[in-house]
This record gives C-alpha cells, sequence and structure tokens, in this order.
C-alpha cells in the first residue's frame, strides 16, 4: 500500500511537470526573455515618441523598416528570434485548435 502511494505520487509529479512545462510554454518563457533581453537594448519609450501616426500607414512602415533596418545586428538578431518564436508559437496554438474541435 505504500508502495502504491508513493508510486501514483511520482506519476502525478511527472503528470503534473508535463502539463506545466511543455513546449508551448517553453517558448513563451522564450519569448519573455527576449523581450525583456531588448529593453536592454531599446527604447521603447523613445521609439514611440518619434513614430509617426498609425493613421499613415506610408510613414510608419517607412519609419519601422528605418528604424529596424538602422539598429545594431544584436537588436535585429533579438527582433528575428521573436519574430520565429512567435510564429512557432502561433502556428502550435493553430494546431492544437484544429485538434480540439
Amino acid at each position: 500500500m505504500v508502495y502504491k502511494k508513493s508510486l501514483m505520487r511520482k506519476i502525478y509529479a511527472i503528470w503534473l511537470f508535463r502539463q506545466v512545462f511543455n513546449m508551448t510554454t517553453a517558448k513563451l518563457a522564450v519569448i519573455g526573455g527576449l523581450i525583456w533581453q531588448l529593453t536592454f537594448y531599446v527604447s521603447f519609450g523613445q521609439v514611440v515618441r518619434n513614430m509617426p501616426s498609425f493613421a499613415d500607414v506610408n510613414a510608419s512602415y517607412t519609419f519601422l523598416e528605418s528604424a529596424l533596418l538602422n539598429t545594431e545586428a544584436t537588436t535585429q538578431v533579438i527582433m528575428l528570434g521573436i519574430l520565429i518564436l512567435i510564429t512557432l508559437f502561433l502556428w502550435d496554438m493553430r494546431r492544437k485548435m484544429a485538434y480540439s474541435f
């Protein structure tokens, strides 16, 4: 009986670990870490202050393109990593939604 309780506790612990720490959670954690790291390289307040109105789509696109192309390589790599991970995360969510119905 004691062995059964011990075994069941281990099984529940493994189940909980798999529920909490899956690849989707890992992707979200890495995205959060990259965004946090990006704050050391980019002053988001200054970017928002310098940005033109969103109503002017052409000026906004030109500004964002210029801002991204004229940053350091580190910032570009972090932004690329965030974009890739968000794409993979959305792909996972789409797959999970398709299987849930």
